[in-house]
């Protein structure tokens, strides 16, 4: 046998690791009047942005999925801020921006990856039905899809995993939409896995989707796409659910002088073939 060649005892068989990842939701806030608290918007976007860049860089996601990073978050205007360049070469950005109906736009849903995890092997964005235009919208809804392939020299190399941002409409009179964008992102989370090459990958969905676990459009998402939750608190917006992958840990994490919204994080495992996760190694938390 070779000079690499493992041995185990008799009737011991070798355990394959299952691969962890951190995945982070986070609304930053618009910085406009009237999107956000007073208190937050009058200290500054630099202010913010540098509060929002120590808690990613302490909590260090393997996959961050952003909302509300509009035009000023990157380097628009004389905003002077440009969260995706200062995060790099970190993390590097999926659809950082997109092109729809004749112009193009800053996504405000873009998805990021630590680049010593992943490489990007595939990315799109689905427009979504909203209650204005795409050109005078200011939310500019969409969902933006990656397949994420792991890199690292570990048993986890090559594994990929198919990840989707969102920001579903606001406001219960426009419940109507929230159900339609439900649908939306529903759809092309099944039609992306209907590519050959892409099937039965686990999968991770995430956004502020201004609706609770319990309302009907968010179950229809998780039902229609066989998802599940990764937070007990039922009552939040900003929301992770997993396919293929189980939950390991679970956190919340007060950001001060940030954002209206505190980021969100789960350590996740994908799960083997038989469906079970072995050897998780975060410690769960409330």
């Amino acid at each position: 046998m070779g000079a690499f060649a493992k041995f185990y005892y008799w009737g011991q068989s070798p355990v394959k690791i299952c691969p962890s990842y951190r995945v982070m939701q986070y609304n930053v806030l618009h910085q406009k009047e009237g999107w956000g608290p007073v208190e937050l918007l009058v200290l500054g976007l630099e202010t913010r942005k540098n509060n929002v860049e120590r808690a990613i860089r302490t909590l260090q996601p393997d996959i961050l999925l952003l909302a509300e990073r509009h035009d000023e978050w990157n380097g628009a205007g004389d905003s002077g801020v440009n969260l995706s360049a200062d995060l790099s070469p970190e993390y590097a950005f999926v659809q950082n921006s997109i092109f729809c109906e004749g112009i193009v736009a800053v996504n405000r849903v873009p998805i990021a990856y630590r680049t010593e995890v992943f490489r990007c092997v595939d990315s799109g964005f689905l427009k979504l039905m909203e209650e204005a235009s795409f050109q005078n919208s200011n939310n500019k809804r969409v969902v933006t899809w990656a397949v994420l392939e792991d890199i690292t020299d570990t048993d986890a190399k090559g594994q990929r995993i198919a990840v989707f941002c969102t920001h579903w409409s606001g406001g219960e009179h426009l419940q109507p939409f929230r159900q339609h964008q439900a649908t939306q992102t529903q759809n092309l989370i099944k039609q992306l896995l209907m590519n050959p090459e892409y099937r039965n990958l686990p999968i991770v969905v995430g956004g502020d989707f201004n609706a609770d676990y319990h309302s009907a459009e968010y179950q229809s998402l998780l039902k229609g796409c066989e998802l599940t939750d990764a937070d007990v608190n039922f009552s939040r917006i900003d929301r992770i659910a997993v396919s293929g992958a189980c939950v390991v840990a679970f956190q919340a994490q007060i950001v001060p002088n940030a954002s209206d919204h505190h980021p969100i994080y789960c350590d996740i495992k994908i799960e083997t073939n038989g469906g079970h996760c072995y050897e998780a190694i975060f410690e769960s938390h409330n």
